[in-house]
């Protein structure tokens, strides 16, 4: 096992290397680092001194759990760089939320590569941390997440006969709101608005813009022209949201503690727009935790190859084309939601 010491890398927990399962982790082993050493193109690996490999080579011995330490100048030159995202993963994520940022970065990790327009491409590297709410971007390779509708069916499966599906979560965030308001889950959040709470049979689009735009401050000048819906339309949305007692828990919760969590306790150092930021951060990690759990059903025939906020495109064998057929919904174990699905067959 390879130690990076706290003395010299300047942080409060040494680092080190799990030589089994080749992943970086912080000393109480609480979350896997090896994604930021990737974000910044870094092969720690490959800093050890020659004297050290020599050894190794001359005894023969490629998987022996060794303890090594690296020099003072080698940890500057190759730390400096990630210090920062490190130090923001202490200040961002408590214990609560290790083992879900944890679950984020291996599933990332873990993608697999298709083909795009016949050719290969540089695989995507995910950033989980930086963003406020913990929305995920893509910091080099191929970006799907900023790539055409049209263009992901450029798409082609490694299988032979392989295809590429997308699978795509309905209404995630209001449903999300839903869960967490009234622990309601349904089918059709709009149409559940819609007559439920304004007895209306507006069309499911207008209910959509309004219900979005309300959820998420819009002035009612701006509802109103987007939907049609009325000032009271609006405040009967908001109270059957709870949309006021969220906003004094939040504010609440903040003016203690300089900084609110989400549902699942990622830490959103910001007071701009608490309502969007806490929907949206949850909305991020349950969308993680539905997929992962999915994609955790395969062990071989389902390969990842992009997460997309809401949605995943993924490689299928021909072996597995029911399986993801028959996939309906998905389920966040923790939140005990479960999340209904579209498939998009790409190519």
């Amino acid at each position: 096992m390879i130690i990076i010491e706290k003395k010299y890398s300047g942080l409060n927990k040494d680092i080190k290397l799990n030589k089994f399962n080749n992943s970086w982790q912080l000393d109480d082993d609480l979350f896997n680092l090896n994604k930021l050493f990737t974000l910044e193109k870094i092969e720690i690996i490959d800093s050890i001194e020659k004297q050290y490999k020599n050894i190794l080579s001359m005894l023969n011995i490629d998987n022996a759990n060794w303890l090594y330490f690296l020099g003072q100048d080698t940890i500057k030159e190759n730390l400096n760089a990630i210090k920062n995202k490190i130090e923001m993963l202490d200040d961002n994520f408590n214990a609560k939320y290790e083992s879900i940022i944890s679950k984020r970065i291996i599933m990332t990790s873990n993608i697999d590569n298709c083909y795009y327009d016949n050719d290969v491409y540089e695989k995507p590297i995910y950033d989980h941390v930086s963003s406020v709410t913990g929305r995920t971007k893509i910091v080099s390779g191929l970006n799907f997440l900023i790539m055409k509708k049209e263009d992901r069916h450029k798409l082609t499966s490694k299988y032979k006969n392989g295809r590429i599906y997308e699978i795509d979560i309905v209404s995630l965030e209001p449903r999300v709101l839903l869960k967490l308001s009234r622990d309601k889950i349904c089918d059709d959040v709009y149409d559940h608005v819609a007559q439920n709470v304004l007895k209306l049979d507006k069309s499911r689009s207008k209910i959509k813009l309004g219900l979005i735009s309300t959820l998420y401050g819009a002035k009612h000048s701006t509802v109103k022209k987007l939907s049609g819906l009325e000032k009271r339309q609006v405040e009967k949305i908001k109270e059957y949201f709870k949309i006021k007692e969220l906003n004094q828990k939040l504010s609440t919760e903040f003016g203690i503690y300089s900084r609110i969590t989400n549902f699942y306790g990622r830490n959103i150092y910001s007071n701009n727009s608490m309502i969007n930021h806490y929907i949206q951060s949850t909305a991020v990690d349950c969308a993680m935790i539905g997929f992962n759990n999915f994609l955790n059903q395969f062990s071989e025939g389902v390969n990842l190859v992009s997460t997309i906020h809401d949605a995943i495109i993924i490689d299928v064998h021909p072996d597995y084309f029911e399986k993801i057929h028959d996939t309906y919904e998905i389920y966040d174990d923790i939140m005990e939601i479960y999340l209904p699905v579209t498939i998009e067959r790409l190519s």
